[in-house]
């Protein structure tokens, strides 16, 4: 796989993550944070903490969506030339991401969902790192 479909590919699930992130805040924070919402607003002591996370979770969804856009619209610019640098970058990245979320998930959460979520960007790293090294310096 190219590095390019790989662009695309991650974009798509990008963004798609952060959207659901955006919109679906609640379900997402019971699904990866097993984080109910509080059953009354403000009588509740629980309501602030949660709608502190539910904010971080709804900025990190727009994160994520704004760096989908971003993979889409500069992969038609990636030349075979940069393909190798770009795709070690981007493994990087995923890699790193991979692991933050990875260590959060042993540290704190545990749930099937933000398993996925540590293994889906560190299969996105996988697969960069190795359609980057597949890529030929200067072009095909």
């Amino acid at each position: 796989m190219r590095v390019r479909t790989l662009l695309s590919i991650s974009a798509v699930l990008l963004a798609l993550v952060g959207l659901f992130l955006v919109l679906q805040t609640g379900v997402a924070m019971r699904m990866i944070a097993d984080i109910p919402a509080p059953a009354t607003a403000a009588a509740d002591p629980a309501w602030k903490p949660y709608w502190q996370t539910a904010a971080f979770a709804r900025l990190f969804g727009i994160a994520l969506l704004a760096f989908g856009m971003v993979l889409w619209h500069v992969k038609p610019l990636v030349g075979d030339g940069a393909e190798r640098r770009i795709g070690l970058t981007l493994g990087a990245g995923f890699a790193l991401a991979g692991l933050v979320a990875l260590a959060q998930q042993v540290a704190i959460f545990g749930t099937p969902a933000g398993w996925l979520l540590s293994l889906g960007f560190l299969g996105l790293a996988a697969l960069m790192v190795a359609a980057a090294v597949r890529a030929v310096p200067g072009g095909r």
